[in-house]
């Protein structure tokens, strides 16, 4: 090989070497990105399934209508930003609420931890319904947040259900009557 050749040859290494290194270092800043948003999205989560609790502590032990669910959380949150989950795409209103819970009694429900109350969406405004309103494609790592009428959240894995729900795909089908 000749002389000539050499520098060549290592530039076209150094330059391959840091388009891996870029490429690597986007997928973290990406990767870190994502966990952010989930971080962040859970944490707005909790504040609503707090708001849901006190609510509920507030109004003889009756869930919110579900034409004014936001309104009615409105009082016990810090600020409107809660309603936006960080992965959304426009960051507009980015939950619902389950329209099946409208004005019912939390003492009436059978188990209160297995009931979707608050879940995310693509809807905005003041969303309610079902499982039909959920984002097309989950926003956190193939799931998403959801917050129970006890209080609880939780992230669900949409393609094998959340456990003690029944396992596989089945608590966007099997689970949907009962649950939304």
């Amino acid at each position: 090989m000749s002389r000539r050749a050499w520098p060549i040859i290592v530039a076209v290494f150094v330059a391959a070497c840091l388009i891996h290194v870029g490429i690597s270092l986007r997928g973290a800043l990406r990767s870190a990105a994502d966990r952010n948003a989930t971080r962040r999205c859970a944490q707005n989560v909790h504040a609503l399934a707090r708001a849901l609790r006190l609510y509920i502590a507030e109004n003889d032990d009756t869930l919110p209508p579900a034409d004014r669910w936001v309104s009615r959380l409105q009082p016990y949150l810090r600020g409107r930003e809660v309603f936006s989950c960080p992965a959304a795409r426009d960051h507009h209103g980015s939950y619902a609420y389950n329209a099946g819970l409208s004005g019912l009694r939390l003492s009436t429900i059978k188990q209160p931890g297995r009931v979707v109350a608050i879940f995310e969406t693509e809807a905005d405004g003041n969303p309610s319904g079902g499982a039909e309103l959920l984002p097309a494609t989950p926003r956190h790592w193939g799931g998403d947040m959801i917050a129970r009428p006890d209080g609880g959240i939780r992230w669900v894995d949409r393609k094998h259900g959340p456990p003690g729900l029944g396992g596989a795909p089945t608590w966007l089908k099997e689970y949907e009557r009962e649950h939304f």
